[in-house]
């Protein structure tokens, strides 16, 4: 897998928030507690809290920095992503300080289409693409939440064992969705993602931190991602800016005759 591949599979393998409007988020300190969490609570009364946290929107968009650690070499990059909820998500990644566009990627619930600008290479495949590139067998749906950060695991339904972590709560999968399972922290005062690990039966696993939460009309909304994987290895560290909810935005994309089909 090349580094381009890898950059893209961090890039879109995990996002961020969303809601209504496009105003600065506010700092952490601002992060309110939801409400009291009393001391019997229930793992399964917990879900429910992270349910009624989930954000709703129907357009999404931001701009993106940070950097990859690839076999010990580090790359900065940069970009924008575009999400139509349900619909599509679109992401270009820039490089040379955002002046060089080096690939662009738009996902459907059935179609994954990558255009690698660098080395002039079309990609268009089924969305089971994913799993050769990030190693976990994902859905469109799935996809989405976690790069929103919304609770996206099913209904409470007793198959979840939580304990405390550092004063958080730990949810440890007892169960499997098709060929996945879901390790998970929630944090005890807004019942959002700290941390999630995503699992297959091969022990292949995608980890994301969430980190910088900063309320964003009346949502929550976390600031930074650090994502590890275990196959292929890398690590990657994402920050995002300018972020517009609900503002319909375009989603061009083409593939010139040029590009090599992969």
């Amino acid at each position: 897998m090349n580094k381009i591949t890898l950059l893209l599979a961090i890039v879109f393998a995990l996002f961020l928030h969303s809601c209504r409007s496009a105003r600065q988020i506010q700092p952490v300190p601002d992060v309110p507690v939801v409400r009291a969490i009393p001391p019997d609570q229930t793992a399964d009364e917990i879900i429910l809290q992270s349910i009624q946290q989930r954000s709703n929107f129907d357009w999404f968009s931001a701009n993106f920095s940070g950097n990859v650690n690839l076999g010990g070499s580090r790359n900065n990059f940069g970009g924008q992503i575009r999400i139509e909820n349900g619909q599509r998500i679109w992401i270009t990644v820039t490089a040379i300080g955002g002046f060089f566009e080096v690939a662009r990627l738009k996902i459907t619930p059935d179609s994954v289409l990558l255009h690698n600008r660098l080395e002039r290479t079309a990609t268009i495949r089924d969305f089971g693409f994913f799993r050769e590139m990030i190693g976990v067998d994902l859905t469109f749906d799935m996809l989405q939440d976690i790069l929103v950060g919304n609770y996206f695991l099913g209904e409470p339904s007793g198959e979840y064992t939580v304990d405390f972590f550092e004063g958080n709560f730990l949810f440890v999968d007892e169960r499997n969705l098709g060929n996945l399972s879901f390790d998970f922290i929630l944090s005890d005062a807004h019942y959002r993602f700290l941390s999630l690990t995503i699992r297959d039966r091969e022990n292949r696993s995608v980890n994301i931190r969430y980190d910088n939460y900063g309320v964003f009309n009346d949502y929550l909304f976390p600031q930074s991602l650090h994502i590890r994987m275990t196959e292929p290895m890398f690590e990657a560290v994402l920050h995002y800016q300018r972020i517009q909810l609900n503002v319909p935005q375009n989603m061009p994309f083409s593939i010139p005759a040029s590009a090599q089909r992969l």
